[in-house]
């Protein structure tokens, strides 16, 4: 066997050449068994800033950070990123979704219920998008209403 094609050791576990894996759970290092020779390259690495360090498919890596879907829609139902639904009434302002903790972004989606004819029960009445100090409401009829802060992108 031709020595350059023997593979490496890490950890006393052998690797082909040209193989390449994670050496921990959280993908913070990757080890490559190179083409030549039988010492293992190991260099420190992480996930992007959307992704995360999983296993999909049997393989460990950084992929792309799951997405979910809501539906707000009537008087008023709420199906959410989680896949549950609720009903319930009540004339208040209520956060749907915001940012993270460690988000770079400032992010909210927030909705407003309002009595509708009667005391007893509610409707949706608008839809509000806030980012970065852009703010876009989705109202009754139709009608959007669209502002900007000054905001300084660093």
């Amino acid at each position: 066997v031709d020595p350059t094609q023997c593979g490496c050791w890490h950890n006393g576990q052998h690797y082909p050449v040209g193989s390449e894996f994670w050496t921990d759970n959280t993908c913070s290092s990757k080890c490559t068994c190179p083409a030549r020779g039988s010492k293992m390259v190991c260099s420190a690495l992480s996930c992007g800033e959307d992704e995360v360090c999983k296993i999909q498919d049997g393989q460990r890596g950084c992929y792309p950070a799951g997405t979910a879907i809501c539906h707000i829609y009537g008087d008023p139902h709420y199906s959410t990123f989680d896949g549950k639904l609720h009903h319930f009434q009540g004339s208040c302002n209520y956060t749907v979704v915001t940012g993270c903790d460690n988000s770079s972004l400032g992010f909210s989606v927030t909705t407003r219920n309002e009595h509708r004819g009667s005391q007893s029960w509610t409707a949706l009445n608008s839809v509000a998008l806030s980012l970065n100090g852009l703010h876009i409401a989705l109202r009754q009829r139709k009608a959007v209403y669209v502002s900007l802060s000054i905001y300084t992108w660093e």
